[in-house]
């Protein structure tokens, strides 16, 4: 089954059916918190910015494939999404902490 076409096929559908599902919740937030005389350009550059990362992925993975297999290449994307989150959850912390030292001078 692994092998078939039709799973290849469903997998990749449901990625991009994953994928999408993110795309709407993002969407959703930036329409709800961006001024409209910006909204239409957030967007465009969001779309541009996932399509440009998903052609770069495409084109690393490939040259990436010869060595290390497929799997290899699922787990350095796990590795590096891992990555991504503890930077941007660092940054939201110090970003928290600035915020809450600042207002602490204020009231002094």
């Amino acid at each position: 089954m692994v092998n078939s076409g039709l799973f290849f096929v469903l997998s990749y559908a449901g990625i991009y059916l994953f994928s999408g599902s993110g795309n709407v919740a993002e969407n959703t937030l930036i329409n709800r918190h961006t001024p409209n005389h910006v909204r239409a350009s957030i967007l465009s550059l969001s779309s541009f910015v996932f399509q440009s990362g998903s052609l770069l992925a495409a084109l690393l993975s490939s040259l990436m494939v010869e060595r290390l297999n497929v799997k290899g290449i699922w787990i350095l994307s796990g590795i590096l999404l891992v990555l991504y989150m503890v930077v941007i959850l660092l940054l939201k912390l110090y970003q928290r902490t600035k915020k809450t030292d600042l207002e602490a001078t204020e009231y002094c």
